[in-house]
């Protein structure tokens, strides 16, 4: 959509407004197209253009024809060796995304972990967990869960991503990018209120300053409630970018983003064992799912700041150079009434209906009466006082040569990372059916104290540096086969000092990680493609009360994929089918009386995976995905938390022209299979289906605005079935988070 240069004094006076008055919404409007290069180099002369006025979405923010995420190059959908799925901004609006854990069910092979009670990001990729997320290619320390509206896309790497990346866990890495000026002018927002008292607010400014500098800023405000009892959530954040050319080759970027976020801690519900099984104690004993076995003080706050500057410039048109460096900083707090242990007694037990023991019990029960009782031992914990402070760097030089008839794109470089975390860890009243009576999930009563002091708690200490150089190359021999290169040294050396216990671990290790990929052209619209990669994670180093230092080897994991990429509709659509085995050794499952390491020869996993996305007709957009994964330790038990089955599908279609122009309507089914909460497999929680459908209607936005503007009306009803399904915790029968129930949201928006 072609944008007015300027704006009039009654448009301005309406931005102002808007900037002036207290935001309780969310927007997403359609931006640049996702991962296009233009928005990272120097701006250059735009030829001019006849204004065309066009009501609606513009279809090709659904589709991405080429990424640089795995490598630094470069590298179209169909030549690249690996598999790489990028969600694009626009995805989130038609779904109405609002978190990371709804946008990853669009990517083939990853589910939802617990998040530290639903506080972080953390999610399972290939059947390996991982709770780390990054930030244009930064790893970011701080845990939170991810504020979608200042994301511009989403890649999600399948599969060992060390060359680039560093330490990673083997079944993938999830790299979030995030918004920057835009080359023309832009004002959008959104006002967004839903079930649950759900209010969610953001104003998205893009404003070119002059011919050379823009800046852009993004802002939004949530307060919401939920499904489960004393739940609130207050989330505050802003991020501002700008970049200045300082000539047509050379451009610094800048950006800066601020949250202050609170949100409660909640372990979810519970499992106990019954004559067929353990069983969720929501559906063995008819308890609503809005009930909190936790305690209403249970919080995770967070204040987080983070500075980015990177420095690019062209040589010439064939190589360039990007210096990048970040600062992170984040004061955080938790409180939870952790539990500890659920057990089951008789209705005649020697345990009041208020929790007080009155005499010999058995700690050993199975409900199998209808007059069973069951009761938690509960007790105070948190990290009080955590601080993260984070150094980062990194280098990349990309270009590209010829020798003979053969071309080479290569890129090389390094990256540096130096944080340092502390803490105080403290604890306090804990239930003990004595002095403090057990938690009755049938007749709740909330009297475990939130009273505690930090005074006198030792500080625990966490440093670590670790740092790495990597270069790739990828070669066109003939004009339907390339070769992928790559490796990586890396170093990690850190150290985890605990006082209170008078104990220091450390993690330490180095390893050459390669990677090797070939892609051939088919046809001029199917490629097959091959790769080996390699992954590692250093592993801790142990001291015992002699001083003595047991150094392990780091955790590797070698990945080899097959696969075939195609694309229809004249590039409008892609779609893949990848065959993978992934397998991990040297895995530390624990550790002796002596203290010395425990080691397991490690876990797999293997699978296939296949996803579509695209528009095979103007205004229809389909986002389909699916995934088989066979995930075991290496002594023939499961992988906790692993589906072995994901099906995702998405549909929607806008009205181009006519009577319904600007109409859109929208449906999608997610689906997740049986998952193993433990190694055993003796605790399964249920598979479940979730449907969601959308609609909305795109106008032009009154003249007085802006001539080209739009203004859009939304509704979206997520789980309309009202399915009730748990997710998966720390792989323990005490940690199961509860799916989120029917829910409806509507929207206004506006994009200037």
């Amino acid at each position: 959509m072609l944008k007015a240069a300027k704006c009039d004094l009654a448009r301005t006076l309406v931005v102002a407004l808007c900037l002036a008055t207290p935001a309780t919404v969310i927007a997403q409007a359609p931006a640049e197209k996702a991962g296009s290069s233009s928005e990272r180099q120097p701006s250059k002369a735009q030829p001019e253009f006849e204004e065309i006025l066009v009501i609606g979405t513009r279809q090709e923010r659904y589709i991405v024809e080429s990424s640089d995420a795995l490598t630094g190059i470069e590298l179209d959908f169909l030549e690249n060796p690996r598999n790489i799925t990028i969600l694009p901004e626009q995805l989130l609006l038609d779904r109405k995304i609002t978190t990371l854990e709804e946008a990853l069910r669009n990517v083939p092979g990853i589910s939802a972990a617990d998040g530290f009670g639903g506080t972080r990001d953390d999610f399972y990729v290939r059947g390996f967990r991982r709770n780390a997320t990054y930030r244009n290619g930064f790893r970011r320390q701080t845990f939170f869960r991810t504020n979608v509206t200042n994301i511009e896309y989403t890649q999600v790497i399948g599969g060992p991503a060390s060359v680039r990346y560093g330490r990673v866990e083997p079944g993938g890495v999830v790299d979030l990018v995030t918004k920057r000026p835009l080359a023309e002018q832009r004002i959008a927002g959104e006002l967004r209120y839903g079930s649950f008292s759900d209010a969610l607010g953001l104003i998205d400014v893009s404003q070119p300053l002059t011919d050379r500098a823009a800046m852009r800023v993004v802002a939004s405000i949530q307060d919401s409630e939920s499904f489960r009892d004393f739940y609130d959530v207050r989330r505050e954040s802003a991020a501002i970018s700008g970049h200045y050319d300082f000539t047509d080759s050379t451009r610094l970027e800048l950006s800066y983003e601020y949250r202050d976020e609170s949100r409660p801690l909640d372990r979810g519900t519970i499992a106990v064992a019954t004559p067929d099984g353990f069983e969720v104690v929501n559906e063995l004993l008819g308890i609503s799912d809005s009930r909190r076995f936790g305690d209403p003080f249970e919080e995770y706050q967070v204040y987080f700041n983070f500075l980015e500057a990177t420095f690019n410039h062209a040589f010439n048109e064939r190589w360039r150079l990007r210096l990048g460096a970040a600062y992170e900083d984040s004061t955080s707090n938790d409180l939870q009434s952790r539990p500890q242990l659920a057990i089951v007694v008789d209705e005649d037990a020697n345990i009041s209906d208020d929790g007080f023991i009155t005499g010999a019990i058995d700690f050993n029960g199975v409900y199998d009466e209808p007059g069973d009782r069951v009761f938690l031992f509960k007790g105070l914990d948190g990290n009080r006082n955590r601080t993260s402070e984070v150094s980062y760097l990194n280098l990349l030089v990309t270009g590209e040569f010829d020798t003979a008839s053969f071309n080479h794109r290569v890129s090389f470089g390094g990256d540096y990372r130096d944080s340092k975390q502390t803490r105080q860890f403290v604890t306090g009243e804990r239930t003990d059916g004595n002095s403090v009576p057990l938690f009755n999930i049938e007749q709740p009563l909330y009297t475990l104290s939130d009273e505690f002091s930090p005074e006198g708690v030792p500080v625990d200490e966490f440093t670590q540096e670790d740092y790495g150089i990597f270069a790739n190359v990828y070669t066109k021999w003939t004009e339907r086969l390339g070769t992928l290169l790559g490796v990586r040294y890396s170093e990690v050396e850190s150290e985890n000092f605990f006082p209170g216990f008078d104990r220091t671990t450390a993690d330490e290790g180095d390893a050459v990680t390669p990677m090797a990929g070939l892609s051939l052209m088919l046809r001029d619209n199917i490629a097959l493609f091959a790769s080996y990669s390699e992954s590692f994670q250093p592993n801790n180093v142990f001291i015992d009360s002699a001083g003595v230092v047991d150094i392990l080897d780091p955790e590797l994991a070698e990945q080899i994929e097959l696969g075939v990429k195609a694309e229809f509709f004249d590039g409008r659509a892609q779609s893949s089918l990848v065959l993978f085995e992934i397998e991990k050794t040297d895995v530390v499952i624990g550790a002796d009386e002596f203290d010395q390491p425990i080691l397991a020869n490690g876990a797999s996993s293997e699978g296939v995976t296949l996803s579509f996305a695209g528009q095979p007709r103007p205004g229809m957009n389909i986002v389909a995905s699916y995934a088989y994964i066979d995930a075991q330790t290496s002594e023939g038990g499961s992988l906790p938390g692993v589906a072995d089955q994901l099906a995702n599908v998405y549909v929607s279609y806008e009205w181009q022209e006519g009577g319904f122009e600007g109409v859109g309507v929208g449906g999608g089914v997610y689906y997740e299979a049986e998952r193993p909460l433990d190694a055993l497999g003796l605790i399964a929680i249920d598979d479940y289906t979730l449907v969601d459908v959308s609609a909305w209607y795109t106008i032009q936005a009154p003249r007085f605005l802006r001539r080209d503007g739009t203004v859009r009306f939304q509704l979206a009803l997520k789980n309309i079935f009202d399915e009730e399904y748990y997710g998966v915790g720390s792989g323990t029968p005490l940690r199961i988070p509860i799916g989120t129930p029917r829910t409806v949201t509507g929207s206004v928006s506006f994009d200037l």
